[in-house]
């Protein structure tokens, strides 16, 4: 897998094989990047940022087609427990087919000012319904 920027850093990936949530609610990331200690520097005034997805477990549905929308979010603190969402990074529409293990997805976020950002920052999976029955995957947020 390839993104903007070559090979994602695994110091920067946010889910490790996350099983995506099967009863409508939304999830955050399963780890977090911590701009203050971790990453000082990865965003800046200006910085634009990449998010890279990769589906390790098919997605699947219980009866009909359902999307999954994805988040970039920011918190003060690593378990996101009153995130703000920085933007918006888009839609998985998933079929009543599935979509299989080993699929890519590559969303560049726009520009943002460094005051938008907190210390962590991580993805929210927002399931459209509860007709989400499997399903996993890695994810990356990488500078652009």
């Amino acid at each position: 897998m390839q993104a903007s920027r070559g090979y994602p850093d695994y110091s920067l990936k946010v889910c490790e094989a996350q099983n995506i949530p099967t009863d409508g609610s939304a999830d955050v990331s399963g780890n977090a990047i911590d701009l203050k200690t971790t990453t000082p520097g990865f965003v800046g005034a200006g910085s634009a940022i990449t998010v890279v997805l990769t589906v390790t477990t098919a997605l699947d549905t219980a009866t009909t087609t359902t999307k999954l929308t994805i988040e970039v979010i920011t918190d003060d603190n690593d378990s996101f427990s009153s995130a703000t969402v920085i933007a918006p990074v888009g839609d998985i529409d998933i079929p009543t087919t599935a979509i299989a293990a080993g699929e890519n997805y590559v969303w560049g976020l726009p520009t943002k000012t460094q005051d938008s950002y907190e210390q962590y920052l991580g993805i929210q999976m927002n399931p459209a319904s509860n007709d989400l029955s499997a399903g996993a995957v890695n994810a990356w947020i990488l500078p652009r």
